[in-house]
């Protein structure tokens, strides 16, 4: 995806809140979900614009 997003002067950042965590799921596929997300944004998004990608976790009650 780099090449691409260089090649279309498209800025791609991540961020991430908080610490990690385990999550139960199929690795192969979240990853899969998450490129073509990334993938699909890339491709429609305007020469030179910026894609933010993150992650959040909101707090639950008592904590």
């Amino acid at each position: 995806m780099t090449p691409f997003a260089t090649e279309h002067a498209v800025t791609l950042r991540s961020q991430i809140d908080g610490s990690p965590i385990d999550v139960e799921a199929d690795g192969q596929a979240l990853q899969q979900v998450l490129t073509n997300l990334i993938d699909n944004t890339l491709k429609h998004a305007p020469q030179g614009s910026e894609i933010k990608v993150g992650l959040e976790f909101p707090e639950k009650e008592g904590t």
